[in-house]
């Protein structure tokens, strides 16, 4: 009988601490959906070759996001990667980004088709490659990569 009085007790009836818990989760949920739904504070460029000479004037690198619209992990490294706060900060105060997809500039995806999607390179203004990572990157994996480049911006120190 207490079994049964239990599971006929309904919402109407929950305990206090049973509020709490569910008005707990569902502030998680919802602050969760916020971050996915949070514009990337990445400002993201398309390629021109201007871009070198922007760099050059700014003391800049380059930061190329390889992506594809049919790449899944693309998909991941655009809702999770790029709009985790610590890449933003690294990205805003020391790179220029650039994302180039393979629908939106073939000729330059042709360029870069042996690297696969998602890809990430690092270029200084002068256009040489410092650093190329291949596949999805977790967020603190790219903070640390980016500030790596900017500590030690030598492409032999990254190989």
């Amino acid at each position: 009988a207490p079994l049964r009085q239990r599971n006929q007790r309904g919402l109407g009836q929950m305990t206090p601490l049973r509020c709490l818990s569910l008005a707990a989760l569902l502030t998680i949920a919802f602050d969760v959906m916020a971050a996915e739904t949070r514009p990337s504070g990445i400002q993201w460029r398309t390629w021109s070759d201007d871009l070198l000479d922007e760099a050059r004037d700014q003391g800049r690198f380059l930061l190329l996001n390889l992506t594809a619209p049919w790449c899944a992990f693309c998909q991941k490294m655009k809702s999770v990667t790029y709009r985790d706060q610590g890449v933003e900060a690294v990205v805003r105060e020391h790179y220029i980004p650039v994302r180039i997809d393979d629908e939106g500039d073939p000729a330059l995806a042709e360029r870069y088709s042996g690297y696969g999607r998602p890809a990430s390179v690092v270029m200084d203004a002068d256009g040489r490659e410092l650093i190329r990572r291949l596949g999805y990157l977790e967020p603190q994996l790219m903070t640390w990569m980016l500030q790596a480049v900017v500590r030690n911006p030598d492409p032999d120190a990254h190989r």
